[in-house]
């Protein structure tokens, strides 16, 4: 079964191609004024990628790029960064030997550069040992799975909201068990009738939710091979299966106006049914082994209005891979 994560592998093949002048012209799209809200969307920086492929990767490469996004994205003004998951390289069929490092990496980089609040959802490859054979885990250890990332970021949850101004936000943990494959893009049960409650005891505020993994994307449709069929086939570990009862839900809750993603690597925006679904592309581009196709290494800028009006761009943070 190809995953979301089998896919990152073959990257190398995929990312060589040339930014066009008139792509780099779409993502510099010209920004409103007089937002009453500014954030950065910063997603898939898998950080320590460099440190787990010390052949092919310059040592140092991602603290250099993530130091580079976050300071650019914060000249910007922004209010508050959200750390859309994969954080880390891959700690999802590694040792703790080759986890810590990176969890430790990206820890100083984040306590030291960070000047805004950031708060953080889970990524695939931000979750330990869930591949007991190539991690050499049980699942017995204290910090399997979620733990060891919940941990080094403070979680006391893998899902959770709060408000900032008038909006209130919706982080949601969207990486569960799969049954045939690593793992699949849903909302378990418990967490959809969390979220369900939470969007009827917040109805009067204009809401953003974060996922790691896209609920609708147009961007899916290029994430690897999937026509060679003669069908477009999009996984389940790359955009959420249960996209429709959410899209019913979010129906119910008009307040419901921005949903931000990654885990692509790519940029997509789509209205649809009045949300705004926003895909941006990774601070690592593809990986940290060059541009993911067209999309540079960046990050989301994104301005909130307290009227619900929502602008999300897609901001180059100028570090070069190619």
């Amino acid at each position: 079964m190809t995953t979301r994560r089998s896919l990152l592998k073959a990257v190398p093949l995929l990312a060589g191609l040339p930014l066009l002048g008139r792509a780099e012209a779409q993502l510099a799209a010209p920004i409103a004024a007089g937002a009453d809200l500014t954030l950065a969307h910063l997603t898939d920086i898998h950080f320590g990628t460099d440190l787990l492929d010390k052949a092919r990767l310059k040592p140092g490469l991602s603290a250099e790029g993530l130091t580079t996004t976050l300071r650019h994205a914060q000249a910007q003004g922004v209010q508050l960064i959200l750390q859309g998951g994969d954080l880390l390289g891959e700690a999802f069929n590694k040792p703790a030997s080759q986890v810590e490092p990176q969890v430790k990496g990206v820890l100083d980089i984040l306590n030291r550069e960070a000047k805004v609040p950031v708060y953080h959802a889970i990524g695939n490859h931000d979750i330990w040992g869930w591949d007991k054979k190539d991690s050499g885990t049980t699942g017995k250890e204290p910090l399997w799975g979620k733990g060891w990332i919940m941990q080094a970021l403070g979680l006391k949850t893998p899902y959770y909201a709060f408000d900032k101004g008038a909006w209130h936000f919706v982080v949601l943990d969207d990486i569960q068990p799969g049954e045939d494959r690593d793992y699949v893009v849903k909302l378990d049960d418990e967490q959809y009738a969390w979220l369900k409650d939470d969007l009827a005891a917040h109805k009067s505020k204009p809401t953003l939710i974060l996922s790691h993994a896209p609920i609708l994307s147009v961007a899916a449709y290029f994430d690897g091979n999937n026509n060679l069929s003669g069908d477009w086939k999009i996984s389940g570990s790359t955009v959420h299966i249960d996209a429709p009862r959410l899209k019913a839900l979010f129906k119910k809750n008009p307040q419901v106006k921005l949903c931000l993603s990654g885990h692509t690597h790519l940029v997509d925006q789509a209205l649809y049914n009045g949300v705004q679904y926003a895909n941006n592309g990774a601070v690592s581009a593809a990986s940290w082994y060059g541009n993911m196709q067209e999309t540079v290494p960046g990050y989301g800028l994104v301005r909130l209005w307290n009227d619900g009006r929502v602008q999300v761009t897609y901001q180059p943070s100028g570090f070069k891979l190619e």
